[in-house]
C-alpha cells in the first residue's frame, strides 16, 4: 500500500485524535501540521511497522512543542504586562527561563533534547530508536548525554 493511502485510510482516526488535544481551528492545525510532517518524512517509515503509533508519535511531538511554547509566552508576556510582580512569580519566571534556555542551548548542541523527551514520556529505547531512525546504543548515548549537560547546567 501507498504511503499517501495509507494516510487517507487513517485521516479519519487522526481528525479524532487531534481533537483529543485540541477544539476547533487549533485540533485542525495540529492534523494538517502532522499530515505535513508525515508526508514530509515519508521515506523515514517503515512499510513493516503499524502506522498508528508513528502518527500518534508526530502528532503527540507537535502537540508538547506547541504546548511548551504557548506556556513559555504567556510567562513573557505576563513578566511584560504587571509592572508590580511578587518575589516568588518574579522567582518562577527566571527559574522557568532557565530551564528553557538550557534546553534551547542542548536542542541546538545535540539532538540529545529530543530522545531525552520522548524517554520522559514513557517511550522505550527501542521505540525511541524506531522514531529517530537510529540504533538504541544511539538513543541510549543520547539520553546520557542530555542528562549530563542537564546536570551540569544546573550544576547538580
Amino acid at each position: 500500500m501507498r504511503f499517501e493511502d495509507m494516510l487517507v485510510e487513517h485521516l479519519n482516526w487522526m481528525a479524532r485524535l487531534a481533537r483529543r488535544f485540541y477544539n476547533g481551528s487549533d485540533a485542525e492545525d495540529l492534523l494538517n501540521e502532522t499530515i505535513y510532517r508525515l508526508l514530509k518524512s515519508k521515506d523515514r517509515y517503515v512499510a513493516e511497522k503499524d502506522f498508528k503509533p508513528w502518527a500518534k508519535a508526530v502528532m503527540e511531538n507537535l502537540f508538547r512543542t506547541e504546548y511548551n511554547h504557548r506556556r513559555c509566552v504567556s510567562i513573557v508576556a505576563i513578566a511584560d504586562e504587571y509592572p508590580y510582580r511578587s518575589s516568588d512569580r518574579l522567582d518562577y519566571e527566571v527559574e522557568c527561563r532557565e530551564v528553557v534556555d538550557a534546553i534551547e542551548t542542548l536542542r541546538k548542541e545535540y539532538v540529545s533534547v529530543e530522545a531525552l523527551g520522548m524517554y520522559v514520556s514513557g517511550y522505550d529505547y527501542s521505540e525511541i530508536a524506531v522514531l529517530m531512525s537510529v540504533s538504541v546504543g544511539t538513543v541510549k548515548s543520547r539520553i546520557a548525554t542530555a542528562r549530563n549537560m542537564l546536570k551540569k547546567m544546573f550544576g547538580e
